[in-house]
Parts: C-alpha cells; sequence; structure tokens
C-alpha cells in the first residue's frame, strides 16, 4: 500500500504479475470483483489502475511514495541517451583488451556490462539530471497512479 504525500487523500497500491494475462486473469477473479464492490461506497471517485512496463522504475525518484510516469516519448528519448552512453563507453572497454573470445561470448558479456551499468549507474545519474524536465506538468495526470489508486 501506498501512502498519500502529506495533506493528500490518494492511497494506492503497487501489484506486480507475471504476465498480462495473469494480471487480466486476476482482474476477472471473482474474489476480487467483490473486494472493488465493498470499497466503493468508501471511495470518492471510482478506482483506477495504470500498467507500467517496468522502464517506468528506472525513472522514480528515491523516496517517492506514488510512481508518476514520464510520458513514454520523454522515457524513450532519455533511455536512448542512456544506451548510447553505455554502448559507446563499453565498446570503448573492451577495444582495449585484445580480445580472441567467440562472438556469442563477446556479445553475451558486453550485454551484460551493459544492463548492469544502465541499471545501477547510468539511468540513475540521467534520471537525476533530467529530473526536472522529466517530472515538468502534464495537461492531465488522470491515470498516473500504479494500479488501484483511489481517494478515500
Amino acid at each position: 500500500m501506498l501512502r498519500p504525500p502529506p495533506g493528500g487523500r490518494e492511497f494506492g497500491a503497487v501489484l506486480q504479475f507475471r504476465s498480462q494475462k495473469v494480471w487480466q486473469g486476476f482482474q476477472r477473479w471473482p474474489q476480487y470483483q467483490m473486494f472493488l464492490a465493498e470499497i466503493e461506497q468508501y471511495l470518492q471517485m471510482p478506482a483506477r489502475t495504470k500498467s507500467l512496463s517496468g522502464l517506468e522504475t528506472w525513472f522514480t525518484p528515491l523516496g517517492a511514495d506514488f510512481l508518476r510516469t514520464p510520458p513514454r516519448w520523454k522515457i524513450a528519448f532519455v533511455t536512448w541517451i542512456a544506451v548510447c552512453i553505455s554502448v559507446y563507453v563499453v565498446k570503448s572497454l573492451f577495444s582495449l583488451f585484445d580480445q580472441n573470445w567467440p562472438t556469442f561470448v563477446s556479445l553475451l558479456v558486453s550485454n551484460a556490462v551493459i544492463v548492469a551499468a544502465l541499471t545501477w549507474a547510468v539511468m540513475p545519474v540521467l534520471s537525476w539530471l533530467f529530473r526536472r524536465w522529466l517530472s515538468s506538468p502534464r495537461t492531465s495526470t488522470a491515470g498516473n497512479w500504479v494500479t488501484g489508486a483511489a481517494e478515500g
């Protein structure tokens, strides 16, 4: 459960599922439908959901109570910059070493280093550097909560 920020009244819940198919099955589950019907009387507006692909978590500010995602085009742009930087650095570093590795092994190792760099170094730095631009106001914030957010 995600509690609202000070002065706020909107609660949220983060739910993770193995696949989109499992999530859709859960939404049709009779017990879940009964739960939604039972809590409806306590809500000021209907409960809403938002499904995320996963890249959005790279853009979540540390300590954020709620996950408000930037527009996908901004996510794509910053991710593109991060991938360009990571690939360039890794290719440059790998070229310093005389590798006689098989092509597939070299690909696996370099991609593992790139993914690690993106996850633990490059994306956190870029999301911090671009934080103001990424979180600039939208014309509408409706539906930007993770999943199950509703005022109560």
